[in-house]
């Protein structure tokens, strides 16, 4: 995973060296709200509907190779992950790029279920990549 993250990485660092910092991870975020806003759109359009189960199921089901999670919350409104180990985490911080993780990455959970359907929200105060002891991923369904 490390190795599919360097060329990110080498490219962050070089926009700051131009932009500076502070617009360099602005820059990724917005990249990535745009990158999976659209994911999110192309992602329902491959789906039989893009209700809130659809979208949540994914997590039920999915990502066991990829995160160490336990759901704490799955009723028909609300949806809530504690997320403890991340590979995409593990990458970045090794590499200490956890503020271009978290704008190449992270930031892309607020919009990714946004483009699925406008309805559901994402709420997380917590992540790995900024040195949290865990992700709390909160989904709600807005109707």
């Amino acid at each position: 995973m490390a190795m599919q993250y360097r060329g990110v990485i080498q490219v962050a660092r070089a926009l700051e060296k131009e932009m500076g910092k502070e617009k360099t991870i602005e820059f990724l975020k917005k990249a990535t709200a745009e990158r999976m806003l659209n994911y999110g759109k192309t992602q329902a359009g491959r789906m039989p509907n893009n209700n809130f189960d659809t979208y949540v199921n994914q997590f039920r089901s999915g990502y066991a190779d990829s995160l160490t999670m336990k759901i704490v919350e799955d009723t028909e409104k609300a949806f809530e992950l504690k997320v403890t180990e991340c590979i995409w985490a593990d990458a970045f911080l090794r590499a200490k790029a956890g503020d271009i993780g978290f704008a190449w990455v992270c930031f892309g959970d607020y919009s990714w279920p946004r483009g699925f359907n406008p309805k559901i929200k994402m709420i997380r105060d917590k992540t790995l990549m900024q040195g949290d002891t865990l992700c709390n991923h909160r989904y709600i369904w807005e109707v």
